[in-house]
């Protein structure tokens, strides 16, 4: 996997005023955190992390931040941890740098991509995914982008399980090989006789309803009663 190169620099401040500031401004707050070093509150260029996600994908991109601040001047190799964005605008508000070495395995989460169309879906059938993402220990640089699963040969009733995943070398997957990824079901669907029965089934009378008919009832019988003995 390759490495990308990004600017940061030092935040002297730090709060959820001088954030939103920050991102008036065009730049977006970040932390770079990991062992045996002190979490540094940090700001990179909106414009410039934008491009960098779209060349390096946004799974697990490895980045190398050239920090130029007025205390320091590093160069530190991290992975994008997390990215916080607005559920609406889907504007990034925030980042996590994750501290890295390059000689050491790492665990972390890869997304599962399937592709083509399943033969069960063209006759009918559901797709469901039931997991889009798996969990694997490797080297930072061994990192697959993707792990790509054909579903065209998959019929209603078929099912894809983690252990049906092609193997990478270098790369262990974490998550349960027993877990279902993806099936393909049958539309659940009411017979013609099951609708024609849950139409014709009485609906109960409200109880107010019910009290007020026998009220009426009685009267009526009252005044029947009282027209023969007259």
């Amino acid at each position: 996997m390759e490495i990308a190169d990004l600017k940061v620099k030092e935040r002297q401040e730090t709060g959820t005023s001088i954030c939103r500031k920050l991102r008036r401004q065009g730049l977006i707050p970040a932390v770079l955190y990991g062992e045996k070093i002190d979490s540094l509150p940090l700001m990179v260029e909106e414009r410039e992390f934008r491009s960098l996600i779209k060349t390096h994908g946004a799974s697990n991109p490895l980045v190398n931040l050239i920090l130029d601040g007025p205390a320091r001047k590093s160069k530190q190799t991290t992975m994008v941890h997390q990215i916080q964005k607005d559920p609406i605008t889907q504007n990034v508000l925030h980042i996590d740098f994750h501290k890295i070495s390059l000689t050491e395995k790492i665990q972390t989460t890869v997304p599962i991509e399937f592709v083509g169309e399943a033969v069960g879906v063209q006759e009918g059938g559901v797709l469901q995914h039931n997991l889009r993402h798996v969990e694997v220990e490797c080297l930072p640089t061994q990192i697959p982008e993707a792990f790509v699963v054909n579903v065209e040969s998959l019929n209603i009733g078929d099912l894809l399980r983690v252990e049906d995943l092609l193997s990478i070398e270098g790369v262990e997957i974490l998550t349960d090989p027993h877990e279902i990824m993806v099936t393909i079901t049958t539309p659940t669907e009411l017979k013609e006789e099951e609708l024609a029965a849950a139409e014709e089934e009485e609906v109960p009378e409200p109880e107010v309803v019910r009290k007020e008919k026998e009220k009426v009832e009685e009267k009526g019988e009252k005044e029947e009663k009282k027209r023969k003995e007259s």
